[in-house]
Order: C-alpha cells, then sequence, then structure tokens
C-alpha cells in the first residue's frame, strides 16, 4: 500500500465514522442519485488535500 498512502487506515476510518449521521432519502418518489460511499468520497477529498490535484465531477 505504499502508493495510498493518501486513504485512510481502518483505525482512522473507524473514529470518523461514528461522526458522520445516517442518511435517509428524503425525496418523496425516491428518485435521486445514487449515494457515493462516505469512505470513498473521504478518500477522494483526502487525495485532493494531500496531492493538491484538481478534482472534476464528471457528469
Amino acid at each position: 500500500m505504499a502508493g495510498r498512502k493518501w486513504q485512510i487506515s481502518d483505525e482512522l476510518w473507524e473514529k470518523m465514522a461514528s461522526f458522520i449521521p445516517e442518511h435517509k432519502t428524503s425525496h418523496p418518489l425516491g428518485r435521486h442519485r445514487r449515494r457515493v460511499d462516505n469512505r470513498a468520497a473521504m478518500n477522494t477529498i483526502f487525495f485532493v488535500l494531500t496531492t493538491g490535484c484538481r478534482f472534476l465531477w464528471l457528469s
């Protein structure tokens, strides 16, 4: 895992996960974009902060 030092360790994720509230769908018809896994989103945020690269959302 030498090339993935920006990823969150399991120990840190266990501590951080308790601060993230549970998601509840609020759309009346249940139509919404699928959620990204919280850990994957946090890994992406850490990657951008660590490397300084720009992250572009592709729609």
